[in-house]
């Protein structure tokens, strides 16, 4: 509801009437001491009356401004600190992202990086090197090798395992070679080239009667030369 500055009232101001007025108005027929008197005296008598006349409209004025005043003042002050507020909120948010930027970008020219989206590992990082992670130092544990001097090729590694030559990696294609035995035979047992043991020994199985005096004279049986000569 809006509370209106002023009543309105019928408040007519009086016409003052001053010296010249009256001398301009007034029809004085002789100029006698009595009539001047007279004169002076009804002069005065208007003026007294005007005077609290003009008194009494500027009380009523007065209590207009009581009334109303207070309440007005009392908004007007409260909307004058809601925008002394709202004016500072917007000029800290707005002085806050702008230096928000400038250190941003004053630390991105000088080179520095954010490192919040970094996902490096110690073991990633090369010994004796650091660098910052989301913000945390991490110390490397990487040893690096220098490969630009290997020689190795794929054939030269096992199956399944991979090394680094000149900086490229090799995977081997050796194939493993699990353990057999095997038992005197007519055909030759052959290990095939390029084969890798997996570590338990290859067994060729030996027999206790494979002597010479067993053997007829002349025949060689498994690199033994029989020397038997009966029946």
């Amino acid at each position: 509801m809006k509370m209106p500055l002023f009543r309105k009232k019928d408040i007519k101001k009086p016409e003052v009437i001053n010296d010249e007025d009256l001398v301009e108005t007034i029809h004085i027929p002789a100029q006698t001491p009595e009539v001047e008197e007279e004169r002076t005296k009804g002069i005065e008598t208007i003026r007294e009356v005007t005077s609290e006349e003009e008194v009494v409209e500027v009380e009523e004025e007065d209590e207009e401004y009581e009334y109303v005043t207070p309440n007005y003042r009392l908004h007007g002050m409260l909307m004058v600190l809601g925008s002394m507020l709202l004016g500072a909120v917007i000029v800290f948010m707005a002085c806050n992202s702008m230096l928000q930027e400038r250190a941003r970008k004053a630390y991105l020219d000088q080179g520095y990086v954010q490192t919040k989206n970094a996902v490096a590992r110690s073991e990633d990082i090369a010994m004796g090197k650091t660098a910052y992670v989301n913000g945390e130092l991490v110390v490397g544990s990487y040893v690096e090798v220098d490969t630009s001097k290997a020689t190795a090729t794929e054939n030269d590694v096992l199956k399944g395992y991979t090394c680094y030559v000149n900086g490229e990696k090799i995977t081997g294609s050796i194939p493993t070679y699990t353990a057999e035995s095997y038992n005197g035979d007519t055909r030759d047992k052959v290990i095939p080239k390029g084969y890798y043991l997996d570590g338990t020994p290859i067994n060729i199985a030996g027999a206790a009667n494979l002597t010479r005096e067993n053997i007829r004279e002349g025949v060689t049986i498994f690199g033994v030369t029989g020397n038997y000569t009966g029946d």
